[in-house]
């Protein structure tokens, strides 16, 4: 059975050459008639054309176990991490992402979750929680080439790409990325906002919100929205009123009306009001716009 099935995928090889599936279930069907060569070639190909196959480097590695100590027993052809591993990532990532960005910092220097990030994409390509779960944590983590493959990757969900953008502007520093959106190359540009420390989070998140969602739209909208948010900090500020000011989502919707910026479908006031889901009266008490 296992070489009728290696020698069929050798042929569909060769119409799809770089098909990871095909490759794994050649992989598998290699090792499971003795021909070990042939299995880790295919392998090999797998990983060097998919970063994210950490299943196929998983059963790679333990293939190799295997041969090295003449364990003959056929291997399965399912694709899917063992269970105690795959818990065992799981947890990790929940703990990860509950973490605090000290924490991250100092954990990180020592740690590395590149395979546990990259296996929920593996693994979890029908799985939008556990995608999110692994963008987050390589957002946290500041795993910089997972991130960027994510946001290149024209099969990822724009909305797992948007709260992506949407964490790495949280951090409030100059940064530049590409994403593709809608299959199309776009950059992102982030401004760090020049403000004093009260409530700036809260500012930065709303900074953070516009910027991810609507800065594909215009090469300068980013900076334009970095300068309305400074400039009604400043207003705020001398009016005293900063502490007064609301969630991120308020100052979103308050820096935009400040901007005058017309978005499209979001030109007036009650369409961006409703947009962020926030009241139009209260926007104009405390920000007097």
């Amino acid at each position: 059975m296992h070489e009728e099935a290696y020698n069929q995928l050798c042929k569909l090889e060769q119409k799809l050459p770089f098909d990871p599936s095909v490759l794994y279930f050649k992989a598998i069907s290699a090792f499971n008639c003795g021909k070990y060569k042939e299995c880790f070639d295919a392998f090999d190909k797998i990983i060097t054309v998919d970063k994210n196959a950490v299943i196929a480097k998983y059963y790679r590695e333990e293939a190799r176990i295997a041969v090295k100590k003449g364990d003959t027993a056929p291997m399965s052809y399912f694709y899917r991490m063992p269970k105690k591993e795959r818990e065992s990532s799981l947890k990790l990532l929940a703990v990860v992402s509950a973490m605090s960005n000290k924490q991250i910092k100092q954990v990180f220097e020592e740690l590395d979750i590149s395979d546990c990030v990259r296996w929920c994409f593996d693994e979890g390509e029908n799985n939008t929680e556990l995608q999110f779960l692994g963008a987050m944590c390589a957002v946290k983590g500041r795993i910089d080439d997972v991130v960027c493959d994510i946001l290149l990757d024209a099969f990822q969900q724009d909305e797992l790409k948007i709260r992506m953008l949407f964490e790495i502007g949280k951090r409030n520093e100059d940064l530049s990325l590409n994403v593709v959106f809608c299959n199309v190359l776009k950059t992102v540009d982030f401004y760090k906002l020049k403000i004093g420390r009260i409530k700036r989070k809260n500012f930065v998140g709303g900074y953070a919100q516009l910027t991810s969602r609507f800065g594909i739209l215009d090469d300068g909208l980013s900076e334009r929205f970095a300068l309305a948010a400074e400039r009604l900090y400043a207003k705020l500020e001398s009016e005293q009123k900063l502490y007064s000011v609301g969630s991120a989502s308020e100052i979103a919707a308050a820096v935009l009306l400040y901007s005058k910026i017309k978005l499209p479908k979001l030109s007036r006031r009650n369409e961006i009001c409703k947009y962020f889901r926030v009241d139009s009266n209260e926007i104009f008490d405390r920000y007097g716009v």
